[in-house]
């Protein structure tokens, strides 16, 4: 009898590790751009990345030069929060060293930059409407040299053209990994089951 426990016991734990965990539907993002396609390295944007944990988003955008807080440097990434959008519905706006949050309204929250060649943004999701689903639209860095001359460097992910949005990396939907703990929990209820006999 105390057989068929383990056996049942064994089985139930194999079956438990195999159903999927719930997998947050935020992905991290990764977008570089080729350094020196603008002139001034302070808006030459080279990598933009999204990430969320522990109930907030990170947003971090990084240029070849440094982040500057001053007049006529501007710094905007558009974050899209609905896979049947065409259009970003958040705006992240950095200029003269204030950030930002236009989503129902602007809000302030958390960002670290100044002299730094990243712009480093922390939002909490539920400032955003609580969303599962979260990408960057486009990233926008300008610079205002006069009245007649701005300087623009912009990046939008390939996926906003109709592709897919990026799939996290750490993700494996493969059965393999499932079944080779159902296989070990077998034979060892098979194990036990002889040793018992014995």
């Amino acid at each position: 009898m105390k057989t068929k426990k383990y056996l049942v016991v064994l089985t139930a734990l194999a079956l438990l590790l195999t159903v999927p965990g719930t997998a947050n539907a935020i992905e991290d993002q990764v977008i570089t751009d080729p350094e020196g396609d603008v002139e001034n390295p302070d808006i030459d944007i080279i990598r933009v990345e999204l990430s969320e944990s522990g109930g907030a988003v990170t947003v971090s955008l990084t240029v070849a030069g440094i982040i500057r807080d001053e007049e006529g440097f501007k710094y905007h990434i558009f974050l899209r929060s609905d896979e049947d959008l065409d259009f970003a519905n958040i705006a992240i706006y950095y200029e003269n060293g204030e950030y930002d949050l236009v989503y129902n309204g602007p809000t302030k929250h958390e960002f670290i930059a100044g002299g730094t060649d990243t712009l480093t943004i922390t939002i909490p999701l539920e400032d955003i409407g609580n969303p599962d689903f979260l990408v960057i639209h486009e990233v926008v860095t300008n610079q205002v040299v006069s009245s007649t001359t701005t300087y623009v460097d912009g990046v939008k992910p390939e996926y906003d053209n109709g592709d897919d949005p990026p799939e996290n990396g750490d993700e494996d939907d493969s059965p393999g990994f499932a079944f080779l703990l159902m296989g070990i929990a077998l034979v060892s209820a098979v194990l036990i089951y002889h040793k018992k006999k014995r």
